[in-house]
């Protein structure tokens, strides 16, 4: 029972180890083919989607508790921080992604509070 046990163990071990080799492989072939627009596009959308889904909660009854106070106020100041940087940097592409979530972000809090 225990060699048994022992074979599971090193089968998923080697599973694991082979698993993270092909990433390690796929991530470094590809990983300088992304560009650093991408890369600020894609933290931009992550940070505007923060607290999304707990406005969807929040206004679909799910849980009545609205989302921290701190982290709404990081996340803003964050996306205020990039979009001075955009703005400095004359990045028109990242100018306009942080606007829209800035009119999302802004959209969701109104229906929070008007609701």
């Amino acid at each position: 029972m225990l060699e048994k046990i022992n074979n599971f163990l090193a089968l998923i071990a080697e599973t694991v180890k082979t698993f993270v080799i092909e990433l390690w492989t796929v991530l470094s072939n590809h990983i300088r083919h992304i560009s650093a627009n991408a890369l600020g596009i894609a933290a931009l959308v992550l940070l505007h989607s923060a607290t999304i889904p707990s406005y969807i909660a929040m206004l679909s009854g799910i849980d009545a508790a609205t989302p921290a106070v701190d982290l709404v106020l990081l996340v803003w100041m964050g996306l205020a921080a990039m979009f001075v940087q955009s703005i400095i940097r004359r990045d028109l592409i990242l100018i306009t992604v942080n606007c829209v979530g800035f009119m999302v972000q802004s959209t969701a809090l109104a229906l929070v509070f008007f609701k």
